[in-house]
């Protein structure tokens, strides 16, 4: 398991000192310098969240519900690029997960 766990610090750092990950941190940490800016960044993700992990039959018209409502934030440069740059990143781990996982051949993950 020492063999594993140092190859995970390894992957652990690349992934600190990736791209994607460099601009959203940076990205967000200018963000967090306007506290009310912030909290309506991070309202607008969590419900965006919640409606994308539900099994809500409307979600797409949620999200577009959520959309309109928080026009005004999305139009935001600072959010828009905070925003894509965060896709970005979690884009990245998707891949590295998938990875991961698809070098794991016998793992049973049918019940997801």
């Amino acid at each position: 398991m020492s063999n594993v766990l140092e190859k995970a610090g390894v992957l652990a750092d690349a992934i600190a000192d990736s791209a994607e990950y460099m601009e959203y941190i940076s990205l967000l940490k200018k963000l967090q310098e306007d506290p009310d800016l912030y909290a309506r960044f991070n309202e607008y993700r969590k419900r965006s969240f919640e409606i994308q992990v539900s099994s809500d039959v409307d979600a797409a018209q949620q999200l577009e519900n959520l959309q309109k409502e928080f026009t005004d934030l999305l139009s935001d440069g600072q959010i828009s690029r905070t925003l894509s740059a965060e896709q970005e990143f979690c884009k990245m781990m998707r891949k590295v997960n998938a990875k991961i996982m698809g070098s794991i051949e016998e793992m049973d993950v049918s019940f997801l």
